[in-house]
């Protein structure tokens, strides 16, 4: 294996991180760039959790996203399962608001990269 190609684990590691950073930079061509065109979770497809998460950039003047305690599986067939903490606070109208959650993100290897399929 060569010593620049990164293990899954921190390959999925690295998407999770740019996940929370285009949610603080609310840099949405980067948080859609992140998830797979055929994500489908609970009803919604990436066209949904794009937008949603749109609406969300422009609804807050700040957002802070902190995760922890995060646990990631790499699984069979190129697939990948991140447990997470998180702690997310927006500024809007002057006022800072906390929504402290667990998720749980669902990863496939596609294209040689990484790409959240579910969970969000």
């Amino acid at each position: 294996m060569l010593a620049c190609t990164p293990s899954p684990k921190d390959a999925v590691q690295h998407v999770m991180e740019q996940r929370s950073q285009a949610m603080q930079d609310k840099n949405i061509q980067l948080y859609a760039q992140l998830i797979a065109d055929d994500y489908m979770s609970r009803g919604r497809t990436k066209k949904d959790v794009v937008s949603e998460m749109n609406h969300l950039f422009q609804s807050f003047n700040k957002i802070q996203m902190e995760t922890h305690h995060r646990k990631i599986r790499i699984l069979a067939d190129g697939h990948a399962e991140c447990e997470q903490s998180y702690k997310l606070k927006v500024y809007a109208d002057g006022d800072w608001r906390n929504i402290t959650n667990q998720e749980q993100v669902f990863l496939q290897h596609k294209h040689d990269a990484w790409k959240i399929i579910a969970g969000l």
